[in-house]
């Protein structure tokens, strides 16, 4: 496997065709007439856009194991600052993108989530979670925010818990910011970026770190893709399990989507790890 100090090419190139992908779904040419797999699921369901965002988190995840190896894994009081001053930068790029330019805006009306936030936001509560937990037992927590979440949006949803207009995380986002601070596309006050969802796609990253240790920790290539299908597999399937009681859905980032992606995820770097790193194929001739 790679040095410490190396880069995972493999890693480069699933980064590249993720942003590949961001790019074509951000342009299709022409907004009247999209190829379906290049717009996003109107509500529960995924298509091949709904992918780019939860294949970001799982690749800062990795790479979060990849760079915090420099000082052991280890949360210290200096990494805690680190990590928050990263994610709150990260949170306000965005915001100031949502209140560009600044000279007409209100802030009356200004969106205060966005996926920046979301990303700086998931990236201090999986950073602390990492970092500040035992390896082997890291899937412990990541497996019991996801069922949290669940019982939450069940319980607090009322009749149709996992609705558009119900769902327990807008009525969340609802009371703490207001619907002026809200993202309006959905035809009602309703960010798919919001607060609570932030909790699963936290996790998109854990399993992104998890994937790291095994890519670092496993000296058998062959053996390492091997284990990386089978858990990608095994995810997908919980997912579609999963799915049946708590459907899959970007905009509320359901467990079962990040378990779904995540499989996914980790599928798409075993097979770029065995292509690239195992078997060599690094550039086109």
């Amino acid at each position: 496997m790679p040095e410490q100090n190396q880069r995972l090419l493999s890693l480069d190139v699933f980064r590249g065709l993720t942003i590949a992908l961001m790019i074509l779904v951000n342009n299709p040419g022409s907004w009247s007439h999209v190829y379906p797999p290049l717009l996003h699921s109107k509500w529960h369901g995924v298509t091949p856009t709904d992918l780019v965002f939860p294949f970001f988190m799982f690749i800062i995840g990795v790479s979060l194991f990849m760079s915090s190896a420099k000082f052991n894994h280890q949360l210290t009081k200096p990494v805690v600052q680190k990590i928050v001053r990263r994610g709150l930068t990260i949170f306000a790029i965005g915001l100031a993108l949502n209140w560009f330019p600044f000279y007409y805006k209100s802030f009356e009306n200004l969106r205060i989530f966005g996926v920046l936030q979301r990303i700086g936001l998931a990236y201090i509560l999986a950073g602390l979670l990492c970092l500040g937990y035992d390896l082997k037992k890291l899937w412990q927590p990541a497996m019991i925010l996801l069922f949290a979440y669940w019982i939450i949006l069940l319980l607090g949803g009322g009749n149709d818990p996992y609705s558009l207009e119900n769902n327990f995380a807008n009525q969340i986002d609802l009371k703490l910011l207001g619907e002026n601070h809200l993202y309006g596309g959905f035809g009602i006050p309703f960010d798919p970026e919001g607060l609570l969802a932030t909790i699963p796609t936290a996790i998109s990253i854990v399993f992104g770190y998890l994937m790291g240790a095994l890519i670092k920790n496993c000296p058998d290539r062959d053996k390492l893709v091997k284990n990386m299908l089978l858990i990608g597999i095994a995810n997908i399937f919980g997912a579609l399990v999963w799915d049946i009681y708590f459907p899959m859905n970007k905009p509320l980032w359901t467990s079962s989507y990040v378990m779904y992606t995540g499989g996914l995820a980790c599928l798409v770097l075993g097979f770029l790890i065995e292509l690239i790193d195992n078997r060599g194929y690094k550039k086109m001739d």
